[in-house]
């Protein structure tokens, strides 16, 4: 699976920028059942908890990362459950009113094995439920420096392109990902027959936009090394 920068960036500019466009990108959350796919350490499940969602189940297929979940939630419960299951293979585990998959589309290598994914994920999804997917996107370099990290760019193939990313923080973090080629994600959505597809602006937590100020944000927001979309699931 490609990397989770969200682990380890979770306060840095590039973090912070996607939780504020992921989590704007929800719908009302406050008594919902969120199921997260791609968890990790349950960074974002903890946060749907916080803004009062009801059910919250986190699903990752490394194992370790569930484990270090599971431990912080013995630790300081917050009411979430983590399993662990492969992402080609998710099982039904129930019908949630929203679905969120972050940096998990990448992970196909083809068009059948994006289909594939995101039939798991809508099986999951009860209708009209909102899927929330966030996918790496190509941007500037210029945009990269200001902010503190460089993307290398790899093979690319007519599916996707991968990266490397290196974030300048205190130890570095690197972290792989791929960028899908432009409208694969809004075609796939089609396909798998969910509807109301809308691409987010990229946003930043109001306190982050209070310490820093707009301005500082300006060029990151214009020009995200991120895209976040949402659809829906039609109603019978």
């Amino acid at each position: 699976m490609p990397g989770r920068p969200h682990e380890r960036t979770w306060h840095l500019p590039l973090g912070q920028a996607e939780q504020g466009t992921v989590l704007a990108a929800l719908p009302d959350i406050r008594g919902r059942s969120v199921l997260d796919v791609g968890c990790g350490t349950g960074r974002y499940p903890r946060a749907y908890r916080a803004l009062g969602a009801g059910r919250v189940v986190g699903v990752d297929p490394a194992r370790e990362l569930v484990s270090r979940a599971q431990n912080i939630e013995e630790h300081d419960p917050e009411g979430v459950s983590y399993e662990t299951h492969a992402l080609f293979s998710l099982p039904v585990l129930g019908k949630f009113d929203i679905v969120v998959a972050i940096r998990v589309l990448g992970a196909t290598e083809d068009e059948d094995e994006l289909d594939r994914v995101l039939r798991g994920l809508t099986a999951n999804l009860a209708a009209g439920g909102t899927l929330v997917v966030l996918v790496a996107e190509r941007n500037q370099s210029e945009t990269q420096e200001r902010y503190g990290f460089s993307v290398t760019e790899g093979a690319a193939s007519d599916h996707r392109l991968a990266v490397t990313t290196l974030v300048r923080a205190d130890p570095a973090v690197e972290f792989e990902d791929f960028v899908l080629c432009r409208g694969v994600v809004e075609a796939a959505l089609v396909r798998a027959g969910l509807t109301d597809l809308e691409r987010h602006d990229a946003i930043v937590p109001p306190e982050a936009l209070l310490e820093r100020g707009r301005d500082y944000w300006a060029a990151l927001l214009a020009d995200p090394p991120f895209a976040v979309f949402s659809a829906r699931k039609c109603t019978p």
